[in-house]
């Protein structure tokens, strides 16, 4: 049988109003042995309270609406747990959208507002600029609505949670130097240097240059070509980013000493980068050590287990759902940044002091 308030009334022996009043946190004058009264009773008799009946009365709906950019699918689920364990001492519920084209994400938004949604986290990733931004940010300020940016720089003046990519590629490569590697390369795609669009990779860029010139070495980057009509598209993302990796040993062959390690712009290419290795006789991490970005689960698993980074996802959906109930009350959130984890394996390892040519 369903515990109302009038249940507790009748078993407290007190008022239906004062039952309402005191579990409303609002029964400040009333004496201290009755709140407690009512509020033990609630609890044995396990009342639950309308989630409706809460929204109305303060006139919200107690939803926020999530919208995730399909290509992020291989994180959404640690991201999605971040957001559950943010709001999970609160009433409020997550309405979730995963867009797979511009006009996707524009008809989610849609929804999102018209269930009048409390707050919005949006990602936006390659491809953003296919979407009406400007639009969006419209939209928000129509209808009154906060928002924080999580996986993206896209959306100007909204408050955003980010990977710190440069700490993260600052750090990787401090890992290669502390393991002897001199000569150490970015293999990384053919806009890294378009901040605006590809700012992950820029930021990849910056912090691999940060700690290869604290150790007095010189960057060497090989930029791949990539299919940018269709890189945000899900279906392609894999098979285009591991043929880019594979493309790149010629890049590297090209140079006049092979590097001893390698540090992609993603795990993908790292495997396209180790099948090319292996079809050419390199040994890894033996003649060349690889090291990978994203913690992708086949990460674990390839010959040998890749060396690699984790996404802070779950931090990343924990801070920005935190962000956003903060933004909700009327503060202004701070913008964040976390660094992924380095995750240590067998594609990285002291290189061969001896070195090898380039073939």
């Amino acid at each position: 049988m369903k515990v109302t308030r009038k249940t507790i009334a009748e078993t407290a022996k007190v008022s239906v109003s004062t039952v309402g009043m005191i579990l409303s946190g609002q029964g400040e004058r009333y004496h201290a042995d009755t709140r407690q009264r009512v509020l033990q009773i609630a609890a044995d008799l396990g009342y639950q309270p309308s989630i409706n009946a809460r929204a109305l009365r303060f006139q919200r709906s107690l939803l926020l609406g999530v919208l995730i950019n399909a290509v992020n699918t291989h994180f959404a689920a640690e991201f999605l747990h971040g957001v559950q364990d943010a709001i999970a001492a609160t009433d409020y519920s997550p309405l979730v959208f995963f867009a797979k084209s511009p006009e996707g994400f524009e008809q989610c938004m849609d929804r999102c507002l018209n269930r009048h949604v409390d707050g919005l986290l949006i990602n936006c990733v390659a491809g953003a600029t296919e979407i009406n931004l400007e639009g969006v940010i419209h939209k928000l300020a129509d209808h009154a609505v906060p928002a924080v940016e999580v996986f993206g720089h896209f959306l100007p003046a909204v408050p955003k949670v980010n990977v710190d990519n440069r700490q993260t590629a600052e750090l990787c490569t401090r890992h290669l130097i502390a393991q002897g590697h001199r000569r150490i390369a970015l293999l990384t795609h053919g806009r890294y240097e378009n901040q605006s669009l590809h700012f992950d990779a820029w930021e990849q860029a910056q912090g691999y240059r940060d700690a290869l010139q604290a150790a007095g070495l010189p960057p060497i980057i090989i930029a791949c070509d990539l299919n940018y009509a269709r890189v945000h598209e899900p279906s392609f993302v894999e098979a285009d980013f591991t043929r880019a990796g594979f493309e790149g040993l010629a890049g590297l062959l090209a140079l006049p000493q092979l590097p001893t390690a390698v540090l992609c712009y993603a795990d993908l290419m790292a495997f396209g980068l180790n099948r090319a290795c292996r079809l050419k006789g390199l040994e890894v991490p033996a003649d060349i050590s690889l090291f990978g970005k994203g913690g992708t689960a086949l990460s674990a698993i390839v010959n040998p287990p890749l060396t690699t980074t984790r996404p802070p996802a779950f931090e990343i959906g924990r801070t920005a759902a935190a962000n956003l109930l903060l933004a909700i009350r009327g503060q202004a959130p701070a913008d964040a940044c976390i660094a992924e984890t380095l995750l240590e394996r067998q594609s990285t390892a002291a290189p061969n002091i001896h070195g090898l040519p380039a073939k």
